[in-house]
């Protein structure tokens, strides 16, 4: 059986390979994301909860004549052994080759958040997580499904960039600790977290004048933008910078 790469995350792409890599050219739009829907379930799946999913206001009179040309443009997309089915359940083939980056993605990230493993460990899963992750998951569909996906894995990609950072940040790895916030305050211009480790991290660069104007720029968004109160830990660490109680270190 050919092997089926699926790219989720930023630009969507749907590889069926067979000897070479091949870009499969798709009938229709809902085939793709039933493709994709059933790929990161990786399981079984009820026909009507996979109906429910990909077109929740379907007609229920054509909701079947939909669901079975979408099936069939999905097996004459890929192969025709892809999809199997068992009663009103159906899944991808399991004795067929599936790959999808956003599992990918989620696997890495767990074994990265285990702060019971080596560090070296942590940062090289956390580290290829963040190659994975070249955008929002599916962005161009706009279903439920697919948002609750997007939304959770935007989060665990931000939590990646922080852990990383921290890690670093603890092994004086300044410069690179600071890249990492600037990545997730691209994605969350209100992530807190980002900006102390970022200040925290300059500081120690010896980079003053720059850690004091993150400082500025994150009380500019807390109330201004947000009009919320300033966190007490980001104040405090900006008090010692300014007092000079932050001996900078050597960036490695």
């Amino acid at each position: 059986m050919p092997v089926v790469r699926a790219y989720s995350l930023g630009k969507t792409r749907v590889d069926n390979i067979n000897g070479e890599a091949k870009e499969v050219q798709w009938a229709s739009e809902k085939a793709k994301e039933l493709l994709f829907y059933l790929m990161y379930r990786s399981d079984w799946a009820r026909k009507e909860e996979i109906i429910e999913a990909i077109w929740p206001d379907a007609d229920l009179a054509k909701a079947d004549t939909i669901f079975w040309t979408t099936t069939y443009r999905l097996r004459r997309g890929l192969y025709q052994e892809c999809l199997i089915r068992d009663g009103s359940f159906y899944r991808l083939n399991p004795e067929g080759t599936f790959w999808i980056d956003a599992k990918e993605f989620e696997d890495r990230v767990k074994i990265g958040f285990k702060k019971s493993g080596a560090d070296d460990e942590r940062i090289d899963n956390l580290g290829l997580a963040l190659q994975l992750y070249r955008g929002p998951f599916l962005p161009e569909i706009y279903s439920d499904w697919s948002e609750e996906v997007r939304s959770r894995l935007q989060d665990r990609y931000l939590s990646s960039l922080l852990t990383l950072a921290r890690i670093w940040l603890e092994r004086g790895a300044v410069d690179r600790a600071a890249e990492l916030c600037d990545r997730a305050l691209e994605t969350d211009p209100y992530q807190e977290d980002a900006y102390l480790i970022k200040i925290h991290a300059l500081a120690l660069a010896g980079r003053v004048p720059e850690a004091d104007g993150a400082y500025r720029r994150y009380v500019k968004v807390v109330e201004e933008e947000l009009d919320a109160p300033l966190n007490e830990r980001i104040v405090d660490l900006h008090n010692q910078i300014v007092q000079g109680k932050l001996a900078p270190v050597i960036a490695m």
